[in-house]
């Protein structure tokens, strides 16, 4: 695995427990929503797993926000940092 996959799915994992963490919406809850499992969510989390562009863009709405927010690691930067 090549240093950037490793950054980013690094970067997706801090992103996703922000937005659980933020949005106070169980995981058991988006896993149903976005039609995965809630092993699989653990395993984003913990970047073992990076979800696909799809997931990304459920979580995201899931969590209310723009799927740029889980995937820049300097959500200041981005561009659309507000829905």
């Amino acid at each position: 695995m090549t240093k950037l996959r490793r950054d980013l799915r690094d970067v997706v994992a801090r992103n996703i427990c922000s937005a659980l963490k933020a949005s106070k919406v169980p995981v058991k809850s988006v896993a149903l929503q976005i039609g995965v499992a809630e092993s699989t969510i653990s395993q984003w989390r913990n970047g073992k797993r990076c979800p696909t562009i799809q997931n990304i863009e459920r979580l995201a709405s899931c969590y209310g926000i723009k799927p740029c927010r889980l995937l820049c690691s300097d959500t200041d930067g981005c561009p659309e940092t507000n829905r």
